[in-house]
């Protein structure tokens, strides 16, 4: 498996308190992402390891997110073990089913 996004909820959790124990967790400053270009009202948090997204309910829908719930989006920045910045690499991919 390859993956270095996730989007998910937890039902009947505030999705604040789940980014909030992330931002606990890796004890790192975040910054707000303030540009706009995103498909979602709420603006981003970011540091050097993490993207983190809020869809409210009605934001960003794909096929995989049909459902009524707002939920979270994290995208890996940082490789902690291979200490590099995370980038997409079709060549990676290549064998691999898509959706």
């Amino acid at each position: 498996m390859i993956g270095a996004e996730v989007d998910f909820y937890i039902e009947d959790v505030d999705p604040l308190l789940i980014i909030e124990t992330l931002q606990k967790f890796y004890n790192k400053p975040f910054l707000r992402y303030t540009k706009g270009d995103l498909n979602v009202k709420t603006e981003a948090w970011y540091n050097d390891e993490l993207f983190i997204k809020l869809y409210l309910p009605g934001e960003g829908r794909d096929r995989d997110n049909q459902h009524s719930f707002p939920y979270i989006g994290i995208q890996v920045r940082f490789d902690k073990e291979r200490k590099q910045k995370v980038r997409f690499d079709p060549k990676l991919s290549e064998n691999y089913l898509r959706n």
